[in-house]
């Protein structure tokens, strides 16, 4: 008789942990989605002609992302956006620590 009291408030905690780690990655994936495009609108409307907005802007998404946990493959396309705009800017040691960052992931 216990067995069969306890087996539904288990399930139901069961239930409540899995939706809690499901949620997570979703969470991640979205913050992941509205960097990603962010980065690509100002890498598509603001480099090369407008470097310096462009560099602030790139700064922001990399603020973002590392306040919320991007992923490492949106981090990298941050850091190398914001390599490409350093470089372009005429700022050779901020291009190259962009582009080794230790915060990349090591393909």
């Amino acid at each position: 008789m216990r067995w069969t009291l306890r087996a539904p408030r288990l399930h139901a905690a069961l239930a409540a942990v899995a939706i809690t780690l499901a949620a997570a990655p979703a969470v991640a994936a979205g913050d992941d989605a509205a960097v990603s495009s962010a980065v690509q609108t100002i890498m598509n409307e603001e480099y090369p002609g407008n470097l310096g907005p462009a560099k602030k802007k790139l700064q922001e998404q990399l603020s973002n992302c590392l306040k919320k946990g991007c992923s490492g493959p949106v981090k990298a396309q941050v850091y190398i956006s914001l390599g490409m705009v350093n470089s372009q800017l005429g700022q050779a040691d901020e291009a190259k620590s962009s582009f080794q960052n230790p915060r990349l992931p090591v393909m």
